[in-house]
């Protein structure tokens, strides 16, 4: 039998696996939201979108055990926070900066989905 705590450590691993199996996914939202918000002139209701899908995929992945997903996602929203702060939409620059740390958490999220999954 069981005890409380193996029972619980059983949930968090479950949890876990789960939440790995759905970070492609995520990032594929993130993807879809970025290209919207570039679609629709950069505007306000497209920008807070991005960013709390980032902000929560940021702090879900330190909550569960993975912290490169926190880093990436950390790395960017601070570029979105940049963005944002200016009267303008994203620059050439700026638009294959935020490309390539899409592509950057796409590679951390694969890689984490591929290790639970895995076990």
């Amino acid at each position: 039998m069981k005890s409380g705590i193996e029972r619980v450590e059983e949930q968090l691993r479950l949890l876990s696996r789960g939440y790995a199996e759905r970070l492609p996914d995520r990032v594929k939202h993130i993807e879809a939201v970025w290209g919207r918000a570039l679609a629709g002139g950069w505007e306000e209701p497209e920008r807070a979108a991005l960013n709390r899908t980032v902000h929560e995929l940021k702090g879900s992945g330190g909550t569960l055990g993975f912290p490169m997903i926190t880093n990436a996602a950390r790395v960017l929203e601070l570029s979105l926070i940049t963005i944002g702060a200016e009267d303008h939409g994203p620059t050439l620059g700026q638009r294959q900066e935020v490309g390539a740390q899409i592509g950057a958490l796409r590679k951390v999220a694969e890689q984490a989905r591929r290790n639970v999954v895995s076990l």
